[in-house]
C-alpha cells in the first residue's frame, strides 16, 4: 500500500495558531504543475471581473472560481478549461455577475487531469452594486492610514 499525500494546512486567519475549523480547513493535495503569476479584481459594468495568468501549465484540465461571504462556505461562480500544457504565459478572465455588497472573498482552484487540484490564491475585493469595486486595504495593521 502506497504512503498518502501528505496533508497540508491552509490558514486563512490572523490567528497565531491555527486549529482545524472551517476558517482554517484542511486540504489534501499534492503540489501542481501550474505557476501562478497574478490573480486580481476589477471593476465591470456587470459585476466583477477576475483575471488571472500563469507563466506555465503541466497537465491542467480546468480552473474554477469560488467566492465566498465568510471563508467558511463557497459558491462556485463558474469554470474555465486550462491550457492542458503550455510553457508560455497564458491569460485568463471570469465575470461574477452577483457580486455581494461588501467583502466578496474569491478563490482560484485548478485541476488537473488525473482530478487532483489546489487552491492556487484567495483575494478579497470590496463591492458595493451602486459604487462598483472598492479597495479593501486602507489602513494597516497598526491603524495607520495607507491611501
Amino acid at each position: 500500500v502506497p504512503d498518502p499525500a501528505p496533508t497540508y494546512i491552509v490558514c486563512l486567519t490572523w490567528m497565531p495558531l491555527c486549529e482545524q475549523t472551517a476558517m482554517c480547513p484542511t486540504y489534501g493535495f499534492s503540489p501542481l504543475s501550474v505557476e501562478l503569476v497574478s490573480f486580481k479584481a476589477a471593476d465591470a459594468e456587470e459585476g466583477i471581473r477576475l483575471y488571472w495568468k500563469t507563466a506555465s501549465e503541466s497537465n491542467s484540465e480546468r480552473f474554477e472560481i469560488e467566492r465566498s461571504l465568510d471563508l467558511a462556505r463557497w459558491l462556485l461562480i463558474g469554470t474555465l478549461p486550462a491550457a492542458g500544457n503550455s510553457f508560455t504565459p497564458r491569460e485568463y478572465s471570469l465575470l461574477d455577475r452577483s457580486p455581494e455588497d461588501g467583502v466578496n472573498y474569491y478563490r482560484l482552484l485548478q485541476y488537473d487531469l488525473d482530478h487532483q487540484y489546489a487552491i492556487l490564491k484567495v483575494i478579497a475585493t470590496g463591492y458595493e452594486k451602486y459604487e462598483g469595486v472598492f479597495p479593501l486595504r486602507e489602513f494597516n495593521i497598526l491603524g495607520q492610514k495607507v491611501r
